[in-house]
């Protein structure tokens, strides 16, 4: 167990760099030997879990990597993944669930669902033809698009194909639809005039609503809902060159994500308000817009570099050349702490103290929900683990779980939270800490005083 002056060292590092900068982070090459072509790499939102495609034995098959340095797990043979218009095709043709577990994928028996956790396979229609299926977050239906009377249309089933698919469009003229699943809403792309624009189906609702773009240009708009489905990011032709953008389904006009550069931008936004994207200067680079433009690739040759991003923008991954092939990379700005709570809270004066925990990119809070007044004082405690009643001191139920290593004021907010943020920087990386709030209560006992449950956290 940590001592504490390890402890209160933490504790205050970790006051000292809440505002800071990470530091700079490497890039690290997950894969090597791929064969030629792209490796269209994506990444689950809530999962260490990276697929991609790579040739085997002249067989174009899939395979996960985790960032943690342990090797590729090669899960299909002799599948002969489909691509979309050759090698090159822009758009991925995976899906991932946001717990890493269900993959999909197209070949010439139609649209597969794989279980990676069970091994299981499943054709779950036999659409062959530029299907691209999305994945809806849990893994249990997806969206894909087939042709119907010469259009491409967009179609909903379930994983296991168990029932019939789904027409969700028709009579949507040329080009591709490109649909993406997310939180009970599809987007997807049509012809209005000369114009690709977007348009969303929810479906719930059973409403189609758009077009939501105007005079976005000719070409693929590429649109991804964020996690929460509550925005669109898109690519669109302006200024004669494609522009990454970001649209609220809320309401507004499209906002520009990053200025300048040219090239296909293929952006994608995470649940925080970030965007990764390739942006071309000389060649085609992998940049994080939050709002400001962060280059996280250098250095390369021509080529996409197919970014994808991760829930809180905690993981990018990308392909790039490597011994004249393309290889997976990924760059992990940050670690997520694994947090559990132990014992239990005293009785305040109203409502109750309800633990929280809630990540911001690389940042994490832990706190308390209460129904106390604005501007109740509480405090933020760190130290070793005890078990101290206040029962003898006038506050039956209450528990002193640490001891008083490092401490911090705060005051209830306007939501009626008290909240502690920390950063998860890499110089916090496999440490362990013990964590309790109390607030000044008058009313609710002798003391005045009511401690919450305590906080283990640990950083992988």
């Amino acid at each position: 167990m940590s001592t504490l002056p390890h402890l209160r060292k933490i504790g205050v590092l970790a006051l000292a760099i809440v505002s800071t900068p990470l530091l700079a982070q490497t890039p690290v090459r997950l894969t090597t030997g791929s064969g030629p072509g792209s490796r269209f790499p994506i990444v689950a939102l809530d999962a260490d879990v990276v697929a991609y495609l790579a040739i085997v034995n002249g067989s174009r098959e899939m395979f996960t990597v985790a960032t943690d340095g342990s090797p590729p797990v090669q899960r299909t043979t002799g599948a002969d993944v489909r691509v979309g218009h050759g090698a090159l095709d822009i758009r991925s043709p995976l899906s991932i669930s946001d717990d890493g577990r269900w993959i999909a994928y197209w070949n010439a028996q139609g649209v597969h669902v794989l279980d990676t956790r069970l091994g299981a396979d499943v054709v779950a229609t036999t659409a062959a033809l530029l299907p691209f299926p999305q994945l809806d977050a849990d893994g249990s239906r997806l969206v894909y698009q087939a042709p119907v009377n010469g259009s491409l249309e967009v179609f909903i089933v379930d994983r296991a194909g168990a029932r019939p698919p789904r027409q969700l469009t028709s009579d949507s003229g040329a080009g591709r639809r490109l649909p993406h699943l997310r939180a009970a809403k599809v987007v997807f792309q049509k012809l209005v005039g000369l114009h690709m624009e977007l348009f969303v189906i929810d479906l719930q609702a059973g409403t189609t609503t758009g077009p939501l773009t105007t005079n976005s240009g000719g070409g693929n708009r590429h649109a991804r809902l964020t996690p929460a489905a509550d925005a669109v990011v898109y690519e669109a032709v302006g200024a004669d060159f494609l522009q990454p953008m970001r649209l609220s389904l809320a309401g507004g006009s499209p906002v520009l994500v990053a200025p300048g550069s040219s090239g296909a931008r293929l952006p994608a936004g995470d649940g925080d308000q970030q965007v990764v994207l390739q942006t071309t200067a000389t060649a085609p680079e992998v940049w994080l817009a939050d709002p400001a433009m962060t280059q996280h690739t250098a250095a390369s040759r021509g080529g996409h570099r197919l970014p994808a991003i991760d829930r809180h923008g905690q993981v990018l991954v990308w392909q790039l050349e490597h011994l004249a092939r393309n290889e997976v990379f990924a760059l992990r700005r940050c670690w997520p702490a694994e947090v559990y709570n132990y014992g239990s809270a005293g009785q305040p004066s109203a409502g109750a103290l309800v633990p929280f925990v809630a990540t911001w990119r690389c940042q994490q809070s832990e706190g308390l929900h209460t129904q106390l007044p604005v501007g109740t004082l509480g405090v933020h405690i760190l130290g070793t683990p005890q078990s101290l009643p206040l029962a003898p001191l006038g506050a039956p139920g209450n528990w002193l779980l640490v001891t008083f290593g490092a401490w911090q004021g705060l005051l209830v907010d306007a939501q009626g939270d008290l909240t502690f943020t920390y950063p998860l920087h890499p110089v916090l990386l496999q440490q362990r800490t013990f964590t309790q709030f109390a607030v000044l209560d008058t009313t609710a006992n002798p003391l005045g005083v009511v401690t919450s449950a305590a906080f283990s956290t640990t950083l992988p």
